[in-house]
């Protein structure tokens, strides 16, 4: 047992995955047959026979120690929650499995632009759109921002919650609205997650694994630009993942959310470049007695394919 060292843990990757060198394991306690391992890493090989990769805790380098799991089970079953004595800094617990559409978006601690949060709490009984940026001050990212801010009172009108986050602090945070607000002629007001730690970004699998030159100072890597909409039972609904070289489409993540909010409400789903007004496909779900009911003016085309008028005053794009 190792207690109230200052370590850093590095992932058995890190001779291909340098992005690795990111956790920072500060005033914890170490059980010898803990397994640690990086959230980029665990995602690539739980469930596999990689799954045995050593871990390494250093203290000075002259005095490694090795650390294995002695199966894969074990491995899935010990994934740690890295914690920072820093108050109000993001908790992320590092899943040994992706996140997918139906998964409850985890929780975590944050300082934000506006005040610490609990996420969980933060979304209430709203719908929320979270979308990371890799850093402050860089191009894309202050016009994506600047676009977000503009388009906010549309998203707000569908009960829906934006929250930004970049890898950098709340007080760079500050400044760099500035420069936004300035730049794009926007008011940004919506939280902006300060994460410069990673925590989040690793535990909503954020962090770039493919462009070398996406990284901070010491070479730790910034994240992508990552969209989860989550709806108000914790449920993620959808994830995007954009190269931090390109910019994201404001309104194709508004058409997303109002797709999905129709389609709950009405049973519906949405054909190829829909939007509010145009006709909408009937759920396969939905039997056709039940569907000539609901749809009197349903448009068969094949068994498999059903066709229906829905006004957009019936979407939920019908806000004012």
């Amino acid at each position: 047992m190792m207690e109230g060292q200052n370590l850093q843990a590095f992932c058995g990757c890190i001779e291909v995955q340098p992005w690795c060198l990111a956790l920072s394991l500060e005033q914890t306690t170490f059980d010898a047959w803990s397994h640690w391992i990086c959230g980029s890493c665990d995602v690539a090989i739980a469930g596999s026979s990689n799954a045995m990769k050593l871990i390494f805790l250093f203290n000075h380098p002259k005095d490694l120690l090795v650390m294995l799991p002695s199966t894969v089970e074990e491995n899935q079953a010990r994934s740690p929650t890295i914690t920072n004595s820093t108050h109000h800094t993001p908790q992320a617990t590092m899943s040994s499995a992706p996140l997918r559409l139906g998964s409850i978006a985890p929780n975590f601690q944050a300082d934000t632009t506006t005040g610490p949060i609990d996420f969980h709490d933060f979304i209430g009984d709203n719908w929320v759109v979270l979308f990371s940026h890799p850093e402050d001050y860089t191009p894309v990212c202050t016009t994506e921002l600047g676009a977000f801010a503009k388009l906010e009172p549309e998203f707000t009108k569908r009960g829906v919650k934006l929250i930004g986050l970049s890898a950098n602090t709340v007080e760079s945070h500050g400044g760099w609205i500035k420069d936004i607000n300035e730049i794009s002629g926007s008011n940004l007001r919506f939280p902006i997650i300060g994460d410069k730690q990673r925590k989040v970004a690793l535990a909503y699998d954020m962090i770039d694994h493919q462009d070398a030159t996406n990284v901070d100072e010491k070479g730790i890597a910034f994240t992508i630009r990552s969209v989860f909409i989550i709806d108000p039972k914790k449920t993620i609904r959808l994830i995007l993942s954009y190269p931090a070289s390109t910019g994201r489409n404001t309104a194709e993540v508004l058409r997303v959310v109002d797709s999905l909010q129709t389609g709950d409400k009405h049973r519906i789903t949405t054909p190829i470049n829909w939007v509010p007004g145009d006709d909408v496909i009937v759920h396969p779900s939905v039997k056709s007695p039940e569907a000539e009911k609901l749809f009197p003016k349903m448009n068969v085309v094949k068994p498999y394919l059903r066709f229906t008028p829905l006004p957009k005053e019936e979407t939920s794009a019908n806000v004012w």
